[in-house]
């Protein structure tokens, strides 16, 4: 008997998906290489992954010339605001493509304990916006209670 087409929908986000989608939340947006030398992505499932929307595929010019790259597409945020604990997306800039490509490749190369440590740039000025607005209202309620 023979066997259909496989679909081309996904159906079901694997570990291997799932850690790639992270590591572009993390760091704004993750090579081609790197997501099949780190995280086992082949090729096909990279195709696959952009073309139902959890990965923009993208071009730019970098210091070792034009380079694709992904980013993460509407599925992708979705997928990491409801299976992760990451609440603030790294933003990634085209403008400083070298030095996102950079963190990517330090992001990959640490060990999965490591990257659970991980907090990015907007983690960090949130965490530090809010420590400064609890330190504003602590003084301002001690203010009027003096």
């Amino acid at each position: 008997m023979a066997r259909g087409r496989k679909s081309e929908v996904i159906k079901r986000i694997t570990k291997r998906d799932g850690e790639t989608i992270k590591a572009i939340a993390n760091t704004g947006i993750i090579t081609k290489d790197n997501a099949k030398k780190y995280f086992g992505i082949s090729d096909k499932r990279i195709k696959l992954l952009v073309k139902n929307q959890y990965l923009i595929e993208k071009k730019g010019y970098t210091k070792n010339g034009n380079q694709t790259y992904y980013k993460l597409g509407k599925l992708g945020y979705k997928y990491v605001s409801e299976n992760t604990n990451i609440d603030y997306f790294y933003r990634s800039n085209s403008t400083q493509l070298n030095h996102d490509l950079k963190l990517n490749q330090l992001y990959c190369q640490l060990t999965p304990e490591q990257r659970e440590g991980w907090v990015n740039e907007e983690q960090i000025i949130n965490r530090w916006l809010t420590q400064v607005l609890l330190q504003l209202l602590t003084k301002t309620t001690l203010n009027l209670f003096s």
